[in-house]
């Protein structure tokens, strides 16, 4: 199956695990495509094809996911703007898709937070918010 788990973050019904070999499962709700896929529902966890995930969050829109190479990114539900990119369906991003980091660059990325209408990074040298503020 997979490596054990070092971090689990959930809401409404979604969940997301990261693992020791930072390696990221999804389980759970998924109306929104928060969980990285198209499907409504994922029965059984389902790895997402991003490596080396050191952090991950979700809410019940959307999940951010942060990489040890500083990388950010997002999937779900991006009404505001809160993913940090404009994408181009209007149901969603199901794939996970990197947020340009224009915003952070040479700034490390400490922890992510998403609420309703904006996300939040919080970097070792200030904040910043995608989506409404």
């Amino acid at each position: 199956m997979f490596s054990p788990i070092i971090k689990v973050t959930s809401h409404a019904g979604s969940t997301v695990f990261v693992t020791k070999y930072k390696q990221v499962y999804v389980l759970g709700n998924n109306e929104r495509q928060q969980l990285g896929f198209a499907d409504k529902q994922i029965l059984i966890p389902q790895l997402i094809p991003i490596q080396n995930v050191v952090d991950a969050t979700i809410n019940e829109l959307k999940t951010l996911l942060v990489t040890e190479n500083n990388d950010l990114f997002a999937m779900g539900n991006y009404s505001y703007m809160a993913l940090g990119f404009k994408p181009t369906d209007l149901l969603g991003q199901a794939e996970p898709r990197l947020v340009p980091p224009d915003r952070y660059a040479n700034e490390k990325i400490l922890f992510v937070a998403p609420a309703f209408s904006f996300s939040c990074v919080v970097t070792d040298k200030s904040l910043f918010v995608m989506g409404q503020k």
